[in-house]
């Protein structure tokens, strides 16, 4: 069964279901996976929370420069994404997945 087919069951199954974030690995872009993923989330009205993991592993300069092109991939603003990365704080995210489920 292919990526859509599962996640499509899933989507619809779970009712209690209202948001799902979605972890994108900072040192590439996304693949069409990760867009297929954000795509039927939005077809099914399900709110999607993307998370940049991993920025820790690239240097200042890349950081911001990675943050754009993932955003733009996914068609979002770089505001629309939350980073995240060792020893990095935590409450960013929480903030944002609350916000997501009011």
């Amino acid at each position: 069964m292919e990526l859509g087919n599962v996640l499509r069951v899933y989507l619809t199954q779970r009712r209690s279901l209202r948001a799902i974030c979605l972890l994108i690995d900072a040192r590439r872009l996304p693949e069409s996976d990760e867009k297929e993923i954000q795509k039927l989330c939005f077809e099914y009205d399900r709110r999607v929370v993307p998370v940049i993991t991993k920025i820790d592993k690239l240097n200042r300069s890349q950081r911001e420069q990675q943050v754009r092109a993932i955003a733009h991939a996914f068609g979002l603003e770089p505001d629309d994404l939350v980073i995240s990365g060792k020893g990095m704080n935590i409450i960013p995210l929480w903030k944002r997945i609350l916000a997501v489920l009011d």
